[in-house]
C-alpha cells in the first residue's frame, strides 16, 4: 500500500482519457506531445481546483484539431488540499 503526505496546497487530479487521448493536426495525442505535464507543472498554488479545472481543460480542447468531432468525454476532477 502506498501512503502519500499531502501538503496545503497540493492538487490531487483524476481523469478519463479524454484528457489525454486527444489528437492534433498531426494526429499526436496531448499526453504524448508534453504538454499536458507542462499544463500541470504550470499550475499555480494560488489557483483553486475549480480554476485549475478550467484551465487545463481548456487548454486540451484548444489542442484538438476537431472539437465538433469530438468522440470521447473530456472529465478532469481535481481536489485541493487546503
Amino acid at each position: 500500500m502506498l501512503t502519500l503526505e499531502l501538503q496545503s496546497g497540493d492538487l490531487l487530479l483524476f481523469t478519463t482519457d479524454g484528457i489525454t487521448e486527444p489528437r492534433n493536426a498531426e494526429g499526436l495525442m496531448y499526453e504524448e506531445s508534453g504538454r499536458f505535464h507542462e499544463v500541470l507543472s504550470e499550475l499555480s498554488d494560488e489557483l483553486s481546483a475549480e480554476e485549475a479545472v478550467e484551465s487545463t481543460i481548456q487548454n486540451v480542447i484548444a489542442y484538438m484539431v476537431d472539437k465538433e468531432e469530438q468522440d470521447d468525454d473530456i472529465t478532469l476532477v481535481v481536489v485541493k488540499v487546503t
